[in-house]
């Protein structure tokens, strides 16, 4: 059996998530909360980009307002001669100090840093599921035979085999009950918080297992060597993996957090008495990202749903702080160019 757990043994997922993740666990304890942690770490790392993005924007969008009557004069006298429109535009921008490029810059470089974090953990999480489940195998495999081998002697009765057999099937539940990564509903994090089973069939194990043991050249077990191992733990752990949770406050939460920029603009709008403008793009936003999160939920694993949900639930926390910051420094700075511009117009 040394010689088939040797072959059968997976390599411990490595590079900086894999680091980051298996670290904490050590010092936290639970899989669940040390993904709940690392998604807070990376939310506070990118919140200064977000805090940048945001009062750029703030900046333009409240230039933009004060250059909105100019421009609208610039369209009736030169609507007929685009060339001219542009470049008296361009020059009406130079001169106020707008840029439109400015603030699309900012936003690239917080939406770029945003999914370059989302698709690396993603695909490390991935790793780390797969390898998790090929390595409780790998236990459960060697937990099996150890009790297997003791007791299997040539030419014993059948009645002692079956009790043997069920003496390293039992060993084997005690097992998985130890080494199971559950956190609050959901039975197994490595599997979708839905009524997929806790424990992967023998199809769903290939499956999952397929790149990891490609990549690091181990192997798969046969059906009838996974099934000897497995049956009896999937029959003692039957049922739903979890309830949908996941999705649900992945959909609702990613909805609130790209809706709540809008609901911030329309109080402080109806505050300020001027009409709010909708921004059209934050519409299709608020629709397709709860799809994509909702998603990304149902189809992969509950370890990475905990990630979704726990920075949707941090974005609708820090948005207003950043909101109320962004507001009161951008007034300030506004006074400050009001003040010059008095100045400079008192000195003319």
């Amino acid at each position: 059996m040394d010689f088939i757990n040797l072959l059968l043994s997976a390599i411990h997922p490595s590079g900086m998530w894999a680091s980051i993740i298996f670290g904490l666990e050590k010092a936290i304890g639970t899989y669940g909360w040390t993904l709940i942690v690392v998604t807070i770490l990376i939310k506070i790392v990118l919140t200064p980009t977000d805090f940048v993005n945001r009062y750029i924007t703030k900046v333009n969008t409240r230039k933009m307002g004060v250059l909105q009557p100019e421009l609208n004069k610039l369209q009736k006298l030169y609507g007929s001669n685009k060339d001219m429109l542009n470049r008296k535009t361009m020059e009406l921008y130079k001169r106020e100090n707008y840029s439109i490029v400015g603030t699309c810059f900012g936003m690239l470089i917080s939406m770029g840093l945003t999914m370059l974090v989302f698709f690396t953990l993603f695909g490390s999480l991935n790793k780390i599921s797969s390898y998790k489940i090929y390595n409780e195998f790998e236990i459960l495999n060697t937990t099996y035979y150890e009790i297997y081998d003791a007791g299997y002697t040539e030419g014993m009765s059948e009645e002692n085999l079956t009790a043997l057999i069920q003496e390293s099937q039992e060993s084997v539940i005690t097992k998985y009950g130890e080494i199971k990564t559950s956190f609050l509903w959901i039975k197994n994090i490595w599997r979708a918080d839905t009524s997929q089973s806790i424990v992967p069939d023998y199809d769903s194990f290939k499956s999952l297992t397929k790149k990891l043991v490609l990549e690091e050249g181990s192997s798969i077990p046969t059906e009838e060597e996974y099934n000897t191992v497995m049956s009896s733990v999937s029959d003692s752990y039957a049922g739903w993996n979890g309830f949908y949770v996941l999705t649900i406050l992945a959909a609702l939460a990613t909805y609130i957090s790209t809706k709540m920029p809008e609901w911030i603009a329309k109080i402080s709008a109806k505050r300020k008495k001027v009409v709010y403008t909708p921004v059209q793009q934050n519409k299709i936003l608020s629709y397709i990202m709860p799809l994509v999160m909702a998603l990304f939920t149902l189809f992969y694993n509950a370890a990475f749903a905990i990630y979704i949900v726990s920075g949707a639930l941090f974005a609708m926390l820090i948005q207003p702080i950043l909101t109320i910051v962004v507001d009161k420094i951008d007034k300030k700075i506004a006074k400050k160019e009001e003040e010059k511009k008095k100045v400079s117009y008192s000195r003319k």
